[in-house]
């Protein structure tokens, strides 16, 4: 099975390919109409992987620090801040819902 990867080259731009043993053999772009091999090969030690797309945004919630709060309510989840525009809802079980207007709970 074909092994596919993203990377940077450590002149900082990005670039995808075939993953072969500890070399990458780099494919032409867009990579996901055809995997043609450009000719340039590169070692793994030379690059640093990437995640296999740019995510449009990350969303992540620490959960693990509610013995710190000192009894400070439980934190608001957001999708975006108020500036934005209308807001994503986002809950956890046991959570706060923050936003809509006036930027309150419900």
């Amino acid at each position: 099975m074909d092994c596919y990867v993203r990377f940077a080259r450590p002149d900082g731009s990005t670039a995808a390919g075939l993953l072969e043993g500890d070399r990458i053999a780099v494919i032409a772009e867009p990579f996901w109409e055809r995997t043609e091999r450009t000719g340039e090969s590169l070692d793994l030690a030379d690059v640093r992987l990437l995640p296999p797309c740019e995510p449009r945004s990350i969303v992540c919630v620490g959960l693990n620090y509610a013995s710190h709060l000192g009894g400070q309510p439980a934190p608001c989840l957001l999708c975006a801040s108020d500036a934005a525009g209308d807001l994503t809802r986002v809950g956890v079980g046991g959570g706060r819902w923050c936003g809509g207007e006036g930027g309150g709970g419900g």
